[in-house]
């Protein structure tokens, strides 16, 4: 018994070996940082709708936003805002706001 515990727990650890960079979500729900689901270190691959804005790494897909949209390295795909689009990073989208500011 004791000679299958041992490949058994380093199977579970590889299986469930998550790093802090490959954080994914294929869905954001945002009023304002910090109150997201999921925070701000994740990225979001999928859609991202926010009430006042939301923050998040990278963003893939659609993003939408009664404020703006703010995205800390690169963000690919359709924004639709309110007032602000800001991405710090790289930006291959197709941005829609109502009034405001695009980076």
């Amino acid at each position: 018994m004791k000679k299958y515990i041992r490949p058994l727990v380093i199977l579970i650890a590889l299986i469930f070996n998550v790093s802090a960079e490959a954080a994914l979500s294929p869905i954001s729900v945002n009023i304002a940082p910090p109150v997201q689901f999921p925070p701000a270190d994740f990225n979001v691959t999928g859609i991202r709708g926010s009430v006042f804005w939301g923050r998040h790494r990278d963003v893939a897909g659609v993003d939408l936003a009664l404020g703006g949209n703010i995205t800390e390295q690169s963000f690919t795909g359709i924004a639709v805002s309110g007032l602000f689009n800001y991405t710090k990073g790289t930006t291959n989208a197709i941005f829609t706001q109502f009034a405001g500011i695009t980076n």
